[in-house]
């Protein structure tokens, strides 16, 4: 199993006017979470036997705790991103081939419905979705050997954003891992080569730095790319935009746990070199970061800088963590995992102001995994 948190394995959405064919949809029997309020929707997959002795990974998504299949239990797939629009529910991610699960390929699943996104790359991922009207933006890469950044260094994986299925090289991405619509604004998260000569002097000597770009483009104003984060980082995992507020979430170059606020870095507070910070929300001048904080990996999100334990009844809460955040008014929805200590299986979670409701699994479901969150009025 590929189990992608640490640090850059989280990403989102793009749309393909190839041929699609229609992923079988399989809704597990639960009892639906009642939530007032809104539905609660969450992407991730679940581990199955896949018939042969083996194990698989099935893309899959959950609205207000009932799972939805989207792969079947023949090759590895996973979900990464979720965004709904009215009935309309977009899914991104990647999906394997059975003979060859390392053949990945970025897709996207519109109503269960699945297109891929890179048809005639031999490998692909789809790391994060956004929208914004009618267009769907999607964030990923692209297996290019040729693939030529702007500063003329070559990478295998090329960073790449689809506006309704049409592909665009970011410059100097090394990574794109989250998007933000604000307006009439596209953000997008993730890390750019480290050849600057901020990082080369730096403790790591070269690597990536964190960065962000705005509808595409890097500015240069100050002969730097003024979108830099840190000159020390590894890479930006989330992005969210409150008005003219930009906020990221990410790690120094010694992996601690950050965020920004229009480039500005805030190490978060009580945690040490083993904490990550992952998803980031905002509600006016609230701030919220989801992620994982100490020794023992336990899963917390901070409220303007203040951590917040999460926990699940009686279940120890070593080697949990939480991936995303969302807002709505004043509740905070939080999606993570937390290992079984029976079974070493994870099993998945969305809290509701620190109230936790387990996303089943399903029928032969070994574990789940939840990656992304998104809320929508309810219909």
């Amino acid at each position: 199993m590929k189990t992608k948190y640490l640090l850059f394995g989280i990403a989102l959405l793009s749309i393909s006017f190839t041929a699609c064919k229609k992923a079988g949809l399989h809704p597990t029997t639960h009892d639906a979470v009642v939530d007032t309020a809104v539905d609660v929707y969450a992407a991730g997959y679940i581990t199955t036997s896949n018939g042969m002795g083996g194990t698989a990974e099935v893309a899959a998504y959950w609205k207000n705790g009932v799972l939805t299949r989207l792969t079947d239990s023949l090759s590895f797939a996973e979900a990464t991103g979720i965004a709904v629009n009215g009935s309309d529910v977009y899914v991104v991610g990647y999906t394997s081939s059975p003979s060859n699960q390392f053949n990945e390929n970025a897709v996207l699943w519109k109503n269960g419905v699945a297109t891929m996104l890179s048809p005639d790359s031999a490998y692909s991922e789809a790391t994060c979705i956004g929208l914004m009207g009618t267009d769907v933006y999607v964030g990923g890469f692209v297996l290019n050997v040729n693939a030529q950044t702007s500063n003329s260094t070559s990478y295998a994986n090329q960073p790449v954003y689809w506006k309704n299925g049409s592909p665009n090289l970011l410059p100097m991405a090394t990574g794109i891992s989250s998007i933000a619509v604000s307006g009439s604004d596209v953000y997008f998260a993730g890390s750019i080569v480290s050849t600057n000569k901020f990082q080369a002097t730096g403790p790591l000597g070269p690597g990536s730095t964190a960065a962000y770009w705005k509808n595409g483009s890097m500015p240069d104003t100050l002969g730097y790319p003024d979108t830099y984060l840190n000159a020390y980082s590894s890479g930006a995992v989330g992005i969210a935009v409150s008005g003219n507020t930009v906020y990221a979430t990410g790690a120094t170059g010694i992996y601690a746990p950050e965020f920004w606020q229009n480039g500005t870095p805030t190490i978060l507070a009580e945690t040490n070199n083993h904490s990550v910070a992952y998803g980031i929300a905002t509600n006016g001048t609230d701030v919220y970061v989801a992620g994982m904080n100490g020794n023992y990996y336990n899963a917390t999100y901070w409220k303007n800088n203040q951590p917040v334990p999460l926990s699940a009844g009686a279940l120890s809460m070593t080697n949990s963590f939480a991936t995303a955040a969302a807002v709505n008014g004043n509740d905070i929805y939080v999606v993570g995992q937390v290992k079984h200590a029976a079974d070493q299986e994870y099993a998945s979670y969305y809290w509701k102001n620190g109230v936790p409701v387990e996303l089943s699994a399903g029928s032969g479901g070994h574990g789940a995994y939840v990656k992304a969150v998104a809320l929508a009025p309810k219909n």
